[in-house]
């Protein structure tokens, strides 16, 4: 029976980014007060238990990775090091190369690439690197209402995710860099479209697919 002012319809697709932002946004309940009270149709508690069932995974829709590689030979455009950005949940990578990899580079390509691209998001997670625990990084990350967080040992995923995929990069990119391997940043774009368009074993999607569906 509908609550009292409401009439039972079919879920749209409005409802259901409604429920998933609610979900995302608080912590889980065991009672259904947290999606709001103008929504609701007949499996809306069956959905709602769903969900919830899914709540660390929805958790952490805005926890991005942190990495850098390199140096590389430098390239004609000198560039020497990637800076790597990985979404936890979608497994949506960002490469950029960049002539340095300190602290200045690092804030201005989260902004560019990251935060004006895809959103400031909840979390950012790196290992202790001296650039990445620098002030201009941290305040950065402060005005965007970014928890700056480090790995330690008790969070052996994140490593492990950043690591597979700095491996299949740096393996795709060796399969295309001339014999001067002074051109490998120009090969970034492809190889990243490459392994966005790919099923991810882990997901069983593609991370352009879970990106952008």
């Amino acid at each position: 029976m509908p609550p009292k002012g409401r009439s039972r319809r079919n879920r749209s697709e409005d409802d259901e980014i409604e429920i998933r932002t609610n979900l995302s946004t608080f912590k889980p309940s065991p009672t259904k007060d947290i999606v709001k009270p103008t929504i609701f149709y007949g499996n809306l508690d069956e959905d709602i238990d769903s969900w919830l069932k899914n709540f660390d995974r929805i958790a952490t829709a805005n926890e991005w990775n942190l990495d850098v590689l390199g140096p590389f030979p430098p390239t004609y455009n000198s560039n020497k090091y990637i800076l790597i950005f990985s979404d936890y949940l979608t497994r949506w990578p960002e490469a950029i190369p960049v002539p340095n990899a300190d602290a200045t580079t690092t804030a201005k390509v989260f902004i560019e690439e990251v935060v004006c691209r895809h959103g400031a998001p909840r979390q950012l997670l790196s290992d202790n690197g001296k650039n990445f625990r620098s002030n201009l990084v941290k305040e950065i990350c402060k005005l965007m209402n970014t928890k700056k967080t480090f790995t330690t040992a008790y969070h052996p995923e994140t490593d492990g995710l950043v690591e597979r995929f700095n491996g299949t990069l740096t393996a795709m990119l060796s399969m295309y860099v001339s014999g001067h391997q002074r051109d490998w940043d120009t090969f970034i774009p492809f190889v990243l479209f490459a392994y966005r368009t790919s099923l991810h074993e882990s997901i069983q999607e593609t991370p352009f697919f879970n990106a952008w569906p």
